[in-house]
């Protein structure tokens, strides 16, 4: 949340970067070339690797498929990791500040699910990135994370529907 802040207003793009990860040289700008109105966010595949550079899978998706556009399965499991994702900047007024309610809720959950409230989300069904698994990984490929109230992202997203004057906001 500290360094979204720090994003300059004149940048047109946020990604995230895991220090430990592989971007392919062309991952920029073929995510860049996805995001248009009303597209806000573009994420692609991966392939898993250790690390020592060998190849655990070829894709992140082997046995599951990417969520590309309904809110409510994407609050209850994320499907876009942050590394995959490039998103605009102008998500920044939305996405920020973080909701204190939302307990455990990963940054990039929080962040599909705002971009999916206020836009579209486009998946690139090609490896943009070597997704690097090691004994330190927070989180890795083939886990599942508790699943998250949805309670939270729910009112969180009302919340902040209302905080930007969204009336029309409702729990229906």
């Amino acid at each position: 949340e500290r360094c979204l802040r720090l994003v300059p207003a004149t940048f047109p793009y946020v990604a995230f970067a895991d220090q430990d990860d592989h971007w392919y040289p062309e991952k920029l700008s073929v995510l860049a070339a996805e995001i248009n109105e009303p597209v806000v966010l573009a994420y692609s595949d991966a392939r898993i690797v250790d690390g020592t550079g060998a190849v655990l899978a070829e894709t992140y998706w082997q046995g599951r498929q990417p969520n590309r556009g309904d809110l409510a399965s994407l609050a209850l499991t994320n499907s876009v990791t942050g590394a995959a994702a490039l998103f605009s900047s102008s998500l920044l007024p939305y996405v920020l500040p973080f909701p204190a309610e939302a307990g455990n809720l990963a940054h990039d959950h929080w962040l599909a699910c705002v971009a999916l409230s206020v836009g579209q989300i486009r998946y690139v069904d090609r490896c943009l990135y070597d997704y690097v698994q090691h004994g330190a990984n927070a989180i890795g490929h083939g886990e599942t994370k508790a699943p998250f109230l949805p309670k939270f992202i729910v009112l969180s997203l009302l919340n902040l529907a209302r905080r930007k004057g969204w009336q029309q906001a409702e729990i229906i």
